[in-house]
């Protein structure tokens, strides 16, 4: 039941094409920060940061403190449990 509330939570915060966006592209930087997010979407502070706290709620990405700066990193692990989940269902068949 824990791991369905998780898939869910995932599920709901990737059926936004801002966030999937987001994630994408801090995937394939490795690292970035709100204000590079912000630059890359030519969104608003609040909309970026809005989408970014769904995506940390949710366990996809993670949070990284370097002084004043924080920065988001993809969270392999999360992703790995996603998608192992799904390929579960597909073996089911």
């Amino acid at each position: 039941m824990e791991n369905e509330k998780f898939i869910i939570k995932v599920a709901k915060a990737l059926s936004d094409r801002h966030r999937l966006l987001m994630l994408r592209e801090i995937a394939q930087q490795g690292s970035l920060n709100c204000g590079q997010v912000q630059d890359l979407t030519l969104m608003s502070q609040p909309s970026v940061s809005l989408h970014l706290k769904l995506l940390t709620d949710c366990g996809l990405l993670e949070k990284e403190k370097t002084g004043k700066v924080v920065n988001l990193k993809l969270n392999h692990q999360a992703v790995e449990d996603f998608v192992t989940f799904f390929g579960k269902i597909v073996q089911e068949e």
